[in-house]
C-alpha cells in the first residue's frame, strides 16, 4: 500500500506487539498477543514475576516503539519456564502460544504423515528419505506416483542436451 518495504522484523511482527518468537528455559515460544485483553493478561502473568513501569505498554502503539525493552522482561520472566509449562500456562489463561518445534519434532509428528504434508519416500542412492508431500491434491495423481528427481546430467540425451 505505501509502495515501500516494510522493516523487517525478524522473528517479530512488526504492527503488533507482542507478537512473535521468544526464548523460554529450554527452547523458543510463540506468543501472539493481538488484542489488549490478550496483552492485559500476558502483562498480569508477566507482573506477578517482575515489577515493570506499565506506562511504557499502554498501547500496541507504545509496545512496538518500546519493543526491545519489552521482549527483554518477557523472556526475563520466560526464562523460568521451560516451553511445555509455558504452553500449560498460557492455555489456562488464554493467550495464544505455541512451541517453535525443531525440524526433528516435524518429523515425529504423526499428524503430518497422516495428512501427508509429508511422506516417506525411497530414494535409489539415499535411502529412506522424509520428503515434503502435496499440500494440494490432484485427482490424477497419489503420492506413490512420486518418482527422484534425476541426478545432475541424467536426462541430457532425453532432451538432446
Amino acid at each position: 500500500l505505501t509502495k515501500k518495504n516494510p522493516i523487517r522484523a525478524g522473528s517479530h511482527d512488526n504492527a503488533i506487539s507482542p507478537f512473535g518468537v521468544y526464548k523460554a528455559k529450554d527452547g523458543f515460544i510463540v506468543i501472539a498477543a493481538g488484542n489488549e485483553n490478550i496483552w492485559r493478561v500476558l502483562a498480569d502473568f508477566l507482573s506477578q514475576h517482575i515489577s515493570f513501569d506499565k506506562t511504557m505498554f499502554e498501547s500496541n502503539m507504545l509496545r512496538l516503539k518500546n519493543n526491545n525493552a519489552l521482549t527483554e522482561i518477557i523472556e526475563k520472566v520466560l526464562a523460568q519456564y521451560t516451553v511445555s509449562e509455558l504452553e500449560k500456562i498460557f492455555s489456562e489463561i488464554n493467550i495464544p502460544a505455541s512451541k517453535v518445534n525443531e525440524m526433528s519434532d516435524v518429523a515425529a509428528d504423526e499428524n503430518n504423515f497422516t495428512s501427508k504434508s509429508l511422506v516417506h519416500f525411497h530414494h535409489s542412492k539415499l535411502g529412506e528419505c522424509i520428503v515434503p508431500g502435496r499440500c494440494i491434491t490432484f485427482s490424477e495423481f497419489d503420492i506413490k506416483d512420486m518418482k527422484e528427481a534425476p541426478a545432475i546430467g541424467e536426462d541430457n540425451d532425453k532432451y538432446g542436451l
